[in-house]
């Protein structure tokens, strides 16, 4: 008689007997639940991607500015206001750069841990050959590789990190370009009370 105890998801056989409580329709829940958990965290991930792409070219675009505007700061005579000038557009430039760094941890490739290809073909050809799974044993077999999976880190699991670890560096982008904007416009003030005050 096969086992009554729920196998992982590297193990080929499952069977339910008539008095074992789970049935096709908590199979198919438990599975559709994985599912869109899987796709939820997955377009989470692209949604980080999809805003970090812009606001690195605005970025990119600032500091050139910045670049160019420094350059000609530092050309004119070392007073205070200059050095002052110059400082806070350093900071500013530093914070783009932050910005722009953490922009490109969220464009990284993507690293999660996939259903099992093999375990699959190896269940198919099984089942091909000898019907070994019920019903409840197929939709068994594709949560349980969705929920724990056979590799490191269970996919869904791995989509959660990966998008918990993109939300992170979005984070840092998006305070590192407050930051510099919050630090030019102390520099438009700086500007406008030298020149009213002169």
């Amino acid at each position: 008689m096969r086992s009554t105890t729920a196998p992982t998801g590297t193990e080929a056989d499952y069977a339910r007997l008539p008095d074992d409580p789970r049935e096709l329709r908590s199979f198919e829940a438990f599975l559709e639940q994985a599912r869109w958990i899987a796709d939820w965290q997955w377009r989470r991930g692209q949604t980080f991607e999809a805003k970090a792409g812009p606001i690195l070219g605005f970025v990119g675009i600032i500091l050139s500015l910045q670049i160019a505007i420094l350059r000609s700061v530092i050309t004119v005579p070392k007073t205070g206001f200059a050095w002052t000038t110059a400082i806070l557009f350093t900071i500013s430039a530093l914070g783009l750069v932050i910005s722009a760094l953490a922009c490109l941890m969220v464009l990284k490739p993507r690293k999660y841990q996939n259903a099992k290809i093999d375990q699959i073909r190896e269940q198919w050809t099984q089942y091909v050959a000898h019907g070994h799974l019920s019903s409840e044993g197929v939709l068994f077999v594709f949560a349980d590789q969705l929920l724990r999976g056979t590799g490191q880190r269970e996919p869904v699991k791995g989509l959660r990190d990966d998008a918990d670890t993109r939300s992170t560096w979005m984070t840092v982008a998006m305070w590192a370009l407050f930051a510099s904007i919050a630090t030019i416009a102390v520099i438009v003030g700086v500007v406008a009370f030298h020149e009213a005050t002169t």
